[in-house]
């Protein structure tokens, strides 16, 4: 029998069955190009097979009568990302003032192993978007850890030069380390806008160096849901910020 690996819709990751539901002695596999497959059987990867035509004997596997999958996947597709943090709190000590700070960005991930993504998730169909996710998650912990840092050692009204150096060590310490390999995937991009600030109650603050444009303004939140107009993440009606990408939400 000839099975043919087709790409299904957003998956990364999917279940490739036979045509008539059961698998044959003799299969004869056709990998497209940009694709890998997997033989699982019982759980377990016991072959990996990259692009072209390979000859799988399934005898044993079918006289035992185990469990056999055979999943397809993506080795190579980019995608972009919106990023951010947002709702970070911190003291301006000049101003006296208990603030938040919400940045957003862009990053460019490429993905490199779809058995490391199969691995990774556990389970035979993984999409595009839920692999974006993981990845904003990650992301999202990384800037607010870092972005919190350099507040407490820089001020705020001067935090615009400061973001290329906080864009390049995260970037630096993510494609350094490869700590997106063992997902499958590689950073290849990375870039952080300037971030924005608000102030809870500027009426109370003598602040006169700053002008309207260097603060967030705060929007009274309704109770309902509301979507982020970056990302498109549903975000609590209370939030000033998107808790995905740090994007002011209006």
């Amino acid at each position: 029998m000839v099975l043919e690996i087709k790409p299904r819709g957003d998956c990364l990751v999917w279940e490739n069955p036979p045509a008539n539901g059961d698998f044959e002695r003799h299969v004869h596999l056709s990998v497209p190009m940009g694709c890998q497959a997997f033989l699982v059987v019982d759980g377990s990867v016991t072959n990996t097979f990259n692009e072209g035509g390979h000859d799988l004997d399934l005898k044993l596997a079918l006289k035992e009568r185990k469990n056999i999958l055979i999943l397809g996947a993506i080795c190579d597709r980019v995608f972009n990302l919106p990023i951010g943090a947002g709702g970070i709190g911190f003291y301006d000590r000049k101003s006296k003032t208990q603030m938040e700070a919400g940045v957003h960005g862009e990053c460019t991930c490429r993905v490199i192993d779809g058995l490391r993504i199969y691995r990774s998730f556990g389970k035979t169909t993984v999409t595009a978007e839920e692999v974006q996710e993981r990845i904003r998650k990650i992301l999202q912990q990384e800037i607010a850890a870092v972005l919190s840092g350099y507040l407490e050692e820089n001020d705020y009204r001067s935090f615009g030069s400061c973001i290329s150096d906080m864009s390049a060590d995260i970037a630096k310490k993510y494609r350094e380390n490869h700590i997106f390999f063992d997902q499958g995937i590689e950073l290849v991009n990375f870039g952080l806008a300037v971030p924005v600030f608000s102030k809870a109650s500027r009426e109370d603050t003598e602040v006169e160096s700053c002008t309207d444009e260097e603060w967030l303004r705060l929007h009274a939140a309704e109770e309902t849901k509301k979507k982020c107009s970056r990302c498109g993440s549903n975000v609590d009606g209370k939030a000033k910020y998107c808790p995905i990408c740090g994007t002011e939400l209006k």
